[in-house]
């Protein structure tokens, strides 16, 4: 039970604890929070410093437009510090052009005035870096919105809150990176917020990650939000907040990831919270106000000292969590498993995974989802990928009608009979295919058809190597057949090894062998009396006739082959001419049959009969 009943806080607090933790050893004893006068990851008011009467002016006015950025140099004219300057509220900064890869800041921050500025660059290959001395890359003084997209920025260093930007309005982040930032205390007794970036209104963040940002704290001070502090809103959708600390020399370095410090709802959608970790405590997430997690992955933050409060916090109500893991969050010195703690009101979502918590919503897993660690698995942000094992797998829902995972275009949301839990959807692989095909030999007609298991037809117009134009799964009984023979000629076309399962490899041995068809040449001999009748066919094969009848030569001709039939020996006993009738002509699809041979005993005409007439 709490020590502290919640009726004796002044105001009520959800805080909703997903801690997100280094790894160590999980143990099963769940602890709960620690709870005091100010919440670990408090807002702290009274530090932050009030606006000023007005929003500053951009140095000149006029409609907005769109400045170019035409070199990498710190300053001058043509460089982003000069097109900021020379900027008025509302203009965009393109970067787009730039050859370089890097805008190296030596001589300190480039301020924004504008309220509106947005800075596009051609991505994240293109790096706003500082490379010598301190300060942080951008300074927004104004009270809009700062939009950056397609950059990278890297190495802010600031005695400040925001090592790397600082806006005194809103920031939006569309494929951005922002790496290596460092804020400091400016002396032992000071609050310093957002290593990575510092937000004294709402922060939007798409297909971008915030990675490896600290912020340090003095002994009697304390340090909020490695990645981000944000004292409005969040809006965080297919994006990363990794590997960020928040440490002080007391150890009171609270929020390894993101402190979000406002009273409007956020939201975070599609999204890693991962390896993050604080010296005190919450070392994942801080929300003071009501706050919705969808379909993302939070795990592996860690409070590494803890005052008996688990890794990250979700302050105010209510706290909806779908088709999220919330896993391997620890905290303390002997890395306790606590992912989820509640200070006020309830937790409601459904389709979760919460391996370590006493306040989850019903019907949540608590089975280690085995995240696999964070990498690049495809898209513009590091995931945590899932097995296909994993309970995750086919467990999740949609609620936020998501069409693909946090990887973006190329990963459907769905993939499988049901989406997964977490960030990350595990692709289910295509069945392996196999083409089925083989050679044919002897074709010499037209018309050929071969047929795949009764569907898949193929024209075939000539000899060689075929495949089927349908690949067909792993284990797949094939049979190939001929649909329709060849014709001009009539062809014959026989199957060898046409019928077969697929075994892991293409199909490649199937034989198709054509051969022409052969039709039978003859007629009738009528009249014959004599001996020694003998007919030839083109010359060659001779064929003796011993009587009135039919007759057949025994070689069959090939459909479209020329034929003559001619008397090569004329009988005798007696005498006699015989005379061929319909003797030549082409095999056409049939035997021939209509071949006639009639003999005479007539010999006076003999040497006619034999045809050497004189004119």
């Amino acid at each position: 039970m709490l020590s502290v009943t919640l009726q004796a806080l002044r105001r009520p607090l959800l805080l909703t604890c997903i801690a997100l933790a280094l790894p160590g050893v999980t143990t099963t004893a769940l602890a709960r929070p620690y709870i005091g006068a100010t919440p670990p990851g408090e807002r702290p008011d009274a530090v932050v410093a009030p606006k000023a009467n007005g929003a500053p002016t951009s140095p000149r006015s006029g409609p907005p437009h769109v400045n170019s950025v035409v070199n990498c140099a710190d300053s001058g004219p043509g460089s982003l510090r000069d097109a900021v300057a020379t900027a008025v509220d509302g203009d965009t900064i393109d970067l787009t052009q730039l050859n370089c890869s890097t805008i190296s800041l030596t001589t300190g921050s480039i301020h924004i005035l504008q309220n509106n500025l947005s800075l596009l660059g051609p991505g994240r290959s293109l790096s706003i870096d500082r490379t010598s001395g301190n300060g942080r890359l951008l300074t927004h003084s104004g009270y809009g919105t700062l939009s950056v997209s397609g950059l990278t920025m890297s190495h802010g260093y600031a005695y400040d809150s925001g090592g790397c930007v600082r806006s005194s309005g809103n920031l939006a982040l569309d494929n951005v990176y922002i790496k290596g930032c460092t804020s400091v205390a400016a002396s032992e007794t000071a609050y310093v917020m957002g290593g990575g970036v510092f937000v004294a209104g709402n922060l939007t963040m798409t297909r971008s990650t915030i990675n490896s940002n600290s912020v340090f704290a003095g002994k009697l001070g304390r340090a909020f939000g490695g990645g981000a502090y944000v004292l409005g809103s969040v809006d965080i959708r297919d994006s990363a907040i990794t590997r960020n600390y928040a440490l002080a020399a007391s150890g009171l370095g609270n929020v390894g990831g993101i402190s979000i410090a406002g009273h409007a709802p956020s939201a975070i959608v599609n999204s890693t919270i991962s390896d993050n970790a604080a010296a005190d405590s919450v070392g994942g997430i801080y929300a003071y106000s009501q706050l919705t997690l969808s379909n993302s992955t939070v795990s592996f933050n860690g409070a590494t000292r803890g005052q008996s409060t688990p890794g990250a916090f979700f302050v105010g109500a209510p706290i909806t969590i779908n088709s999220s893991i919330l896993s391997n969050n620890t905290w303390g010195p002997d890395q306790v498993e606590f992912d989820l703690s509640l200070y006020y009101g309830a937790v409601t979502g459904s389709n979760n995974i919460i391996m370590g918590s006493n306040d989850s919503p019903p019907g949540t897993l608590t089975t280690d989802p085995h995240l696999q660690p964070l990498a690049d698995n495809g898209g513009p942000t590091e995931t945590r990928a899932i097995l296909a094992t994993s309970a995750a797998v086919d467990a999740g829902s949609n609620v936020a009608g998501l069409s693909t995972d946090q990887r973006g275009p190329g990963f459907p949301r769905l993939s499988g009979s049901q989406v997964d839990i977490g960030a990350f959807e595990f692709q289910v692989p295509p069945p392996m295919t196999y083409t089925i095909g083989g050679t044919v030999a002897g074709l010499d007609g037209s018309g050929l058809i071969l047929q795949q298991s009764g569907g898949d037809n193929l024209p075939i117009s000539a000899d060689g190597s075929f495949t089927f134009a349908t690949a067909v799964p792993d284990g797949t009984h094939y049979v190939v057949t001929v649909l329709a023979q060849p014709t001009s000629p009539n062809q014959m076309c026989e199957v060898a090894n046409g019928d077969g399962l697929v075994a892991g490899a293409n199909v490649v041995s199937v034989e198709v062998t054509c051969t022409t068809t052969r039709y039978a040449l003859g007629g009738t001999v009528s009249g014959l009396t004599g001996s020694g009748l003998v007919l030839q066919e083109a010359g060659g094969e001779s064929l003796p006739i011993a009587a009135n009848g039919s007759f057949t030569f025994p070689t069959l001709l090939p459909d479209g082959s020329s034929f003559t039939v001619t008397v090569s020996a004329q009988p005798n006993n007696p005498a006699q001419i015989c005379v061929v009738a319909n003797g030549s002509g082409t095999v056409t699809g049939s035997d021939v049959t209509d071949v006639t041979v009639t003999c005479s005993t007539d010999t006076s005409d003999l040497i006619f009969a034999d045809g050497f007439e004189v004119d």
